[in-house]
């Protein structure tokens, strides 16, 4: 099977603790999780794969790209990520701010309207839509988070804590979607 994400002795240092060396690898097509203790150092491992954590030895490759190479961006294309965001500061419509969002992650114009109203529908907030996305409940601002996750039809998703904040419903559709992509 052919190697999406490799990690090959990843080891990142602070000042009284280290994570690492870690060295594992994800093929395509697999589902892949990663489990610890709250402290453990799962999300610098996150990061660090996103390209947010820069200073780490050992090397990062997703889809055959070096993480600290000068063109990891074009790996950040394949790329969907969920995290939670309160957006508490967003005074915009769900429906403007995930439009806005398209345009930067470079989702073809002619595409967004659609791709904005169906994965609205899926996650059952379109007719929220022109409310203010800060005035969402904690599990509305989740699907929105999922939202951002896969509106781009990314290659490679990654996910911090995505049953956070949400029902057994939306754990189980979220579960599903995964499954299907």
């Amino acid at each position: 099977m052919e190697k999406l994400i490799v990690f090959d002795n990843f080891l990142k240092k602070f000042k009284s603790n280290k994570i690492g060396p870690i060295s594992f690898q994800i093929e395509k097509g697999k589902i892949c999780g990663l489990l610890g203790s709250s402290g453990s150092g799962k999300t610098v491992i996150l990061n660090s794969l996103l390209g947010i954590i820069k200073k780490y030895r050992g090397t990062i490759l997703i889809d055959k790209i070096k993480r600290k190479s000068w063109k990891y961006h074009k790996s950040n294309r394949k790329i969907g990520y969920y995290t939670q965001m309160d957006f508490a500061l967003h005074d915009i419509s769900a429906y403007n701010f995930l439009k806005d969002s398209c345009m930067i992650m470079g989702v073809k114009k002619k595409k967004i309207k659609e791709k904005v109203k169906y994965w609205m529908q899926y996650f059952d907030v379109w007719e929220h839509r022109n409310k203010k996305i800060k005035d969402f409940s904690w599990g509305m601002k989740n699907r929105i988070n999922l939202i951002l996750c896969f509106i781009k039809d990314p290659e490679i998703i990654i996910m911090d804590e995505p049953g956070a904040n949400l029902d057994s419903y939306w754990r189980n559709k979220v579960k599903n979607l995964l499954i299907e992509f």
